[in-house]
């Protein structure tokens, strides 16, 4: 889970508390039959108390539910020195119980290329768990969806609210955060479309990271579950074929985290 996520899902949680409080204050007011005051009625300590509560303490939730709530959410930043600094923002952490000796979990995946740093892992319980992103790995922030569905529209995709029952059969629907918005007859050709959508178009909480392109000398963004689709080589010799391949990487060090790319000569014994 992201930042953003869970700073929005606790103030939700928060804002519902609230409406509650003022709910309960109407109805006790309708009963006595004394007036309404907006004032009394909203708290305007209960967002900023359990904002607090959480930053300080690390449980993720409600104060009265202490024992529901997620331990270790927020943490004290690392400041020893720069560069753990940097190395403590870009942590990440999975959810799995250190106690167990399960060594799955534990292990780098083949789909954490250039993406998750496989050197920097701390010792003890906690190795496998918690790990760091490469240093060209950052994750996305997300665009509206409102002009990917301009763009889709251009390629002579249909409404669906434009589509009959009879016209529908033989198509497939497409969706958006997850509503289906669009039809199309033809999937292989929005697949290939795809493509050709605007680079600022983006999801949100993805992990991406540069590649370079075989065809051309560009810049292009590889999500994580695109990766799979993709065919890269580290080092493009001039003598290769660019038909066996579609992206380039930028430099074969790319693949460490902050840490572990300024140790001198990472790929030599020690």
């Amino acid at each position: 889970d992201l930042a953003g996520p869970l700073l929005a899902a606790l103030f939700r949680m928060l804002f519902r508390k609230l409406t509650k409080d003022v709910y309960r204050h109407l109805q006790k007011c309708v009963e006595t039959g004394k007036p309404f005051n907006l004032n009394t009625a909203v708290k305007s300590n209960t967002i900023t108390n359990g904002l607090k509560y959480s930053l300080a303490t690390g449980n993720w939730g409600d104060q009265k539910k202490a024992m529901q709530a997620k331990a270790g959410v927020s943490q004290v930043l690392n400041r020893y020195t720069f560069a753990s600094t940097l190395s403590h923002l870009r942590r990440c952490n999975t959810p799995i119980g250190r106690d167990g000796k399960i060594a799955k979990p534990r292990q780098l995946h083949n789909t954490h290329w250039g993406m998750v740093c496989p050197a920097q892992t701390p010792d003890g319980q906690a190795c496998g768990a918690v790990s760091n992103l490469a240093l060209m790995a950052y994750i996305s922030v997300g665009s509206p969806s409102a002009p990917i569905v301009e763009f889709l529209l251009g390629w002579g995709m249909g409404k669906l609210e434009e589509f009959s029952s009879q016209m529908m059969r033989g198509t497939k629907g497409v969706f958006r955060d997850p509503c289906a918005v669009m039809c199309t007859p033809s999937c292989p050709q929005l697949v290939h479309r795809r493509h050709f959508a605007p680079s600022m178009m983006q999801l949100s909480e993805c992990v991406d990271r540069p590649h370079m392109m075989s065809t051309e000398i560009k810049m292009t963004e590889v999500v994580a579950e695109e990766q799979a689709d993709t065919s890269a080589t580290v080092k493009a010799n001039t003598g290769m074929n660019t038909h066996t391949w579609t992206h380039c990487e930028i430099h074969p060090s790319m693949i460490l985290g902050i840490c572990a790319s300024i140790i001198p000569f990472p790929d030599h014994n020690q």
